[in-house]
């Protein structure tokens, strides 16, 4: 029997911070208590732009205001249920737009911090564990939808100069 897929496309924002480590891009990720390894994303509020919902749930997610876009990565369709709520196991098809933003230069000097997650009633208030995840290393701690968004990202990364800086890349 097949499942019904949601027919409404769920648009998400998907904020990118990168930065270089000791051997090549490494990108802002987080330790969610209740789904595990994600990038900062959220929903595209009715009208708004996908650039400034990608700035807005950078901040939300992670308490980083970014300085702004450096660059569109992809946008990406992307079909997934939600692990987080059962009752709500519907496939659906998401459109992710992912982008490179430009922060300052004090978040990435620091290696690992937690933020009380804002912006959305599911999420508010939990701890998000941040790090930096080298973008050529393995996905395998990802959810498998992950693994086209990273791919996604990696390629951008092999466009860039390693001499360049990632805030730089525009």
């Amino acid at each position: 029997m097949r499942e019904s897929i949601s027919k409404n496309v769920v648009q998400k924002a998907c904020p990118c911070v990168l930065r270089k480590g000791p051997s090549g891009y490494e990108l802002l990720v987080f330790e969610h208590p209740l789904a595990g390894r994600q990038i900062p994303k959220g929903t595209i509020e009715s009208g708004e732009d996908p650039s400034l919902a990608a700035l807005r749930e950078l901040e939300e997610e992670s308490g980083i205001k970014a300085a702004g876009i450096l660059s569109r990565i992809a946008k990406m369709e992307i079909l997934r249920t939600t692990s987080l709520y059962p009752h709500k196991e519907v496939p659906r098809l998401e459109s992710w737009h992912l982008y490179h933003l430009e922060v300052p230069q004090e978040v990435t000097t620091r290696e690992h911090w937690v933020h009380a997650a804002e912006g959305s009633a599911d999420e508010q208030g939990l701890p998000f564990a941040y790090f930096w995840f080298p973008i050529e290393s393995s996905f395998e701690s990802f959810e498998h939808y992950w693994h086209e968004v990273l791919l996604a990202v990696q390629k951008y990364c092999a466009g860039l100069s390693l001499s360049q800086s990632p805030t730089d890349a525009s």
